[in-house]
């Protein structure tokens, strides 16, 4: 009779696993940010590309335009809007693309839970701050 209740049971799991929504997918709340991107950009034609990052998903991208283009540096300012799972980490991209082939130079890697009081930079990018609004 054991052996009968278990497999009935086992029988019940199973189909409550196939047919009940994801309880993990259930609990993920999602939320929107907006984040305001200023600083400065040393690119060519001034223009700038961006993308916003959860994990490998990638939930916003745009381009922008700095106010100058190489070789002067010119300032930008960025307004993005993100749809997020909470409690994810994402990431902001800022990169130019190639001329030559099209290919992302000059890439910037902005981790976005670490942006209090921090201002990034590399050789195409200075002054890059990063804040809530």
């Amino acid at each position: 009779m054991k052996r009968i209740t278990s497999f009935v049971l086992a029988m019940v799991l199973s189909a409550a696993l196939v047919f009940v929504p994801n309880l993990v997918e259930a609990k993920q709340t999602k939320v929107q940010q907006t984040y305001q991107v200023t600083g400065q950009a040393r690119i060519w034609e001034a223009t700038y590309q961006f993308r916003v990052k959860e994990g490998k998903k990638e939930l916003v991208k745009g381009y922008g335009t700095a106010s100058m283009g190489a070789p002067e540096w010119g300032d930008f300012k960025e307004t993005i809007k993100v749809t997020r799972t909470k409690g994810s980490k994402l990431t902001l991209e800022l990169f130019e693309e190639s001329m030559e082939d099209g290919s992302e130079i000059n890439k910037l890697i902005i981790p976005l839970d670490q942006i209090k009081g921090k201002v990034y930079q590399n050789n195409a990018f200075r002054n890059v701050k990063v804040s809530l609004k």
